[in-house]
């Protein structure tokens, strides 16, 4: 099969990708540069002698899936990195490369693997970022409440194992103090609010290939979730009621 290059140009910047038989490549340059390596390119020059170790460079017969999603400008590509799964996105500015690229790929994955549409409802859109906003805000709750006994308490000694470790987490406890803990929460807990509102407006629609089959996950598992975080936050708000 032969090689093949996309160019996907940002201002003064341009991302090289290019694909062989065996390897995707991709990397930021210069205009300039990267029509020198397009040219390098028909002149036969491979690809490897051409790319940085700042490249991005994936073995095909390592990536497991490729994925894509219409309210983003990324190819997010999971593959295996040794004994271990590793995630590479590659971000576009220009959604008819991206779409180009993540065509290319699956091309070059072959019949063994098979496309699959993932449309979330705004329900399980909004998992994740209500997931986050729980954990900010009941951690802020039990920091808040730490602060406050740590001041109350004025000086302390701390021992046993991690004794510097937790001297340094109670110092900053105590620097911050119950104001300075519940200002930093509310503010992760906005940006929690910021992602849950962008979810609920434009939730995800995933396109991927991958040889493994899949379905989607069921109603329960989303209910389920729900039911978790109702709990959590009633904890939460008798915590922060006390």
């Amino acid at each position: 099969m032969t090689t093949q290059h996309f160019i996907d140009r940002d201002g003064t910047k341009a991302q090289l990708v290019v694909l062989t038989g065996e390897a995707v490549y991709a990397e930021s340059f210069s205009a300039a540069d990267c029509q020198r390596h397009v040219r390098d390119l028909a002149a036969g020059k491979p690809p490897d002698a051409m790319f940085g170790k700042g490249a991005s460079a994936i073995a095909l017969r390592t990536i497991r899936r490729v994925q894509i999603d219409d309210n983003d400008n990324d190819v997010d590509v999971f593959h295996a990195d040794g004994d271990k799964d590793a995630r590479t996105s590659l971000r576009f500015a220009e959604n008819d490369v991206r779409d180009a690229v993540y065509a290319a790929l699956r091309e070059r994955l072959g019949p063994k693997v098979r496309e699959y549409v993932d449309e979330y409802t705004r329900p399980r859109a909004a998992v994740g970022s209500l997931t986050a906003l729980t954990v900010f805000g009941l951690g802020t709750v039990l920091l808040a409440q730490a602060a406050a006994a740590i001041q109350a308490a004025g000086e302390m000694e701390i021992t046993g194992r991690r004794a510097g470790l937790k001297k340094l987490f109670a110092g900053v406890l105590d620097t911050l103090g119950p104001t300075g803990v519940s200002i930093i929460g509310g503010i992760l807990c906005l940006l929690a609010l910021l992602v849950l509102a962008q979810r609920l407006r434009s939730p995800q629609r995933l396109r991927f290939v991958q040889a493994a089959t899949w379905s989607a996950p069921s109603k329960a598992v989303t209910v389920f979730k729900y039911a978790l975080l109702v709990a959590v936050w009633g904890f939460v708000a008798k915590a922060a009621l006390v």
